[in-house]
């Protein structure tokens, strides 16, 4: 039996949300995984070929240098508890544009790793199959894997969470053990010469090698799934910082000395030929599997926060309405999803690893320049916090000139990319996005019809604004003879004006007369062809409540009325 429009109008004045399941080791495990992905098992080899022996420092001075921001994160957690991370921080602290544009880049960046990280599952699953795969069909390993994740993430977090726990800490286990039995085969010869290209070789690695430590930020992105995320996110950041970067320079140490650098600079699975040489056979099938389980768990962390950084900048308008809205059985973003999956899966096919991971890089990297302005402006709105915490206050400052020096690193080819893709965002938001926010910030609609919006080829769709019963019938009447012989549909809408002090959801909730004169205007008897679309509005303005809901529901006319009286 079909819904009336009352009972519509109550499921809907209650917003769908995400469901606070993720605790501390959750959180924790969520940016440990996206941490402890490619970093190792495929980018080493790369940074190997830049740094040399000392491709270990570089991890380190990364993993330092990435504190900072890690800090800075950490406090905007606090002070701003919602998904989105870094596009929410930006958005809040210094506007529409800059938010605009730091979600843009991240969720760009989030695109890139995702595809980097299928590339690494799939380069560490193929070897343990009995025969060898031609490119394309590593390429299709890929794209499966991503399919796979994000039909599970699409059913709930729960089930992601489990899963992610198994393929992070199985993979930590795995290295450990590489580790300690890869120490009696070491060479402390082969750490020499420590510089063979220079003190420049080590800042082309961390070039390289920045978006390994890009995971922590991805808590930030789910913190509406994490139990007190105020004080949760910052310490689940910190904590999945630690581990990871003691796991990095531990690794990074024992493979340059067991495996000369410049064959580890040669090798798609570098892991694999520190651990032959290490443990033998045995050792190759067990770095696979930890190759395997380090990859999944970087692309279902980063596929799970890349959907929430993509529903928040639909939840405000500034991408398509769909993108911002949650399945309510599994409270899931599954079109958010869907779309991260298949932007992946694109870049995956159309780009080679080397080139990914830049764009990823400089994606990351310039997004976070924001961020430290962000945080810098919340300083400034509390003085009295900021002279009795000075090293807080320059921190943000610190973490802009780390991030900009190191995307100052990246090759030109790179840059002028990166420059490409925000022209690119610069074009879609002031010729899509901007109106679209701003009319989302001064209002909200809900249509109580379950009927979707059609695309009208013929006729018209006509906006009727109607506030007093008298003159309903009339202005229907005159609506049903501007659409003709030809129908089309009738947008029938009430205007529910907001207090500045109030949200859009607590101003509606006294419309029930404004629901019942849309009842009866669906009950006015109609000519065949002629459809009603019932909206309530909310607006801090009624004259922009009205031009803004007939721009978003595309109408080309407005009827109104007056039911007259004498002038005062």
């Amino acid at each position: 039996m079909a819904e009336s429009i009352q009972e519509i109008f109550k499921r809907k004045l209650v917003p769908v949300g995400f469901q606070r399941t993720m605790g501390l080791f959750g959180a924790t495990t969520l940016g440990v995984g996206a941490l402890m992905g490619a970093g190792l098992y495929v980018l080493i080899g790369l940074a190997a070929g830049h740094a040399g022996p000392a491709v270990w420092l570089s991890y380190l001075v990364c993993g330092l240098l990435s504190l900072l921001s890690v800090f800075v994160f950490g406090e905007l957690s606090r002070k701003v508890p919602i998904t989105g991370g870094g596009y929410a921080f930006a958005y809040n602290a210094l506007g529409s544009f800059w938010g605009f544009m730091t979600g843009w880049l991240l969720a760009l960046g989030s695109i890139f790793a995702c595809a980097m990280y299928a590339t690494g599952f799939a380069y560490y699953f193929s070897p343990l199959l009995p025969y060898n795969l031609p490119a394309p069909i590593i390429k299709g390993i890929s794209i499966t894997i991503i399919a796979l994740l994000t039909v599970l993430n699409c059913r709930g977090t729960k089930g992601g969470e489990r899963v992610q726990k198994i393929f992070t800490w199985g993979n930590l286990l795995i290295l450990l053990a590489l580790i300690l039995l890869a120490i009696p085969k070491a060479d402390p010869q082969q750490l020499r010469p420590m510089f063979p290209q220079g003190f420049g070789g080590v800042g082309g690695a961390i070039a390289i090698i920045y978006v390994s430590f890009f995971g922590y930020q991805l808590i930030a992105n789910n913190s509406e799934e994490i139990i007190a995320p105020e004080k949760t996110v910052p310490k689940a950041m910190f904590l999945a910082m630690l581990v990871s970067l003691a796991f990095y320079v531990a690794v990074a140490i024992v493979s340059v000395m067991v495996v000369p650098w410049e064959a580890l600079s040669q090798s798609k699975a570098p892991l694999v030929d520190v651990a032959l040489r290490s443990i033998g056979r045995l050792g190759w099938l067990l770095i696979a599997l930890g190759g395997v389980l380090a990859s999944a768990a970087a692309l279902n962390s980063t596929l799970l926060s890349q959907a929430r950084q993509i529903f928040a900048m639909g939840k405000d308008r500034f991408l398509p309405d769909i993108l911002g809205r949650i399945q309510e059985i599994y409270r899931t973003p599954t079109a958010a999803l869907w779309v991260g999956g298949l932007a992946t899966s694109v870049a995956l096919v159309f780009g080679d690893l080397r080139f990914i991971v830049k764009s990823a890089n400089f994606c990351f990297l310039a997004s976070l320049l924001p961020a430290s302005f962000a945080l810098r402006s919340l300083y400034r709105s509390s003085e009295s916090h900021a002279r009795t915490n000075r090293w807080r206050y320059y921190t943000p400052y610190a973490a802009f000139l780390a991030n900009l020096a190191i995307l100052l690193t990246l090759d030109w080819v790179s840059i002028a990319f990166g420059l490409q893709l925000m022209a690119v965002g610069f074009c879609i938001y002031f010729f899509y996005s901007r109106k679209r926010e701003i009319r989302s910030r001064t209002g909200m609609s809900l249509v109580l019809s379950e009927e979707r919006k059609t695309t009208i080829l013929s006729g018209s769709r006509i906006l009727v604004p109607v506030a007093n019963p008298q003159t309903q019938p009339v202005l229907f009447t005159i609506s049903e003879a501007l659409l003709g012989n030809q129908g089309g549909e009738v947008v029938v809408l009430n205007v529910v004006q907001a207090t500045e002090q109030m949200d859009f959801y607590s101003s509606l909730s006294d419309a029930e007369d404004s629901v019942d004169l849309l009842d009866r205007t669906t009950k006015l008897p109609r000519l065949e062809g002629v459809k009603i679309r019932p909206v309530v509005r909310v607006s801090r303005s009624l004259p922009k409540g009205i031009v803004h809901a007939a721009e978003e529901e595309g109408c080309n006319l407005i009827v109104m009325g007056y039911a007259g009286g004498e002038s005062p």
